[in-house]
């Protein structure tokens, strides 16, 4: 179980990330709301997944790039579209390297965060922004706005 004031962090994280035409955007969990869906995107599901900070333990900005290199090229090998991202806290204070993995099943991406170490993914639909522990049963549903 992942203890409470953690999992209310992974439940508050912000999405930042560039698109295809370098626009900058910033995802925010909002309840009740679910914004513009990637400009008319065939996409149905977006995961967020990273390799840095094994179970929250800050490392060395040069270790979590080694293991984001690792991951991609598990990604590259399973020919999963991916973009880079950044998962961050609301004011900006806790940032994680990340990646956004387009419309993969659910239990390779699991999979892959428990060999990394992560204690939840995220997964971002049309209409949900969520929260999934992979360490124990806990999972979060919002609306979301994108700034």
């Amino acid at each position: 179980m992942i203890e409470e004031t953690l999992w209310d962090a992974y439940c508050s994280t912000v999405l930042t990330f560039t698109d295809d035409e370098r626009n900058h955007h910033k995802l925010v969990p909002t309840p009740g709301q679910s914004g513009k869906w990637l400009n008319g995107s065939e996409i149905n599901e977006v995961f967020i997944i990273s390799a840095a900070n094994p179970y929250s333990e800050k490392l060395s900005d040069d270790a979590n790039a080694k293991f984001e290199r690792q991951m991609i090229q598990e990604l590259v090998k399973a020919k999963a579209r991916y973009r880079h991202c950044v998962g961050q806290s609301p004011d900006g204070r806790w940032k994680e390297r990340s990646l956004m993995v387009f419309d993969a099943p659910l239990q390779p991406i699991k999979a892959l965060g428990e060999r990394y170490l992560q204690n939840a993914i995220f997964r971002w639909t049309p209409h949900s922004w969520e929260c999934l522990s992979i360490v124990s049963d806990q999972h979060f549903v919002t609306g979301w706005q994108l700034h």
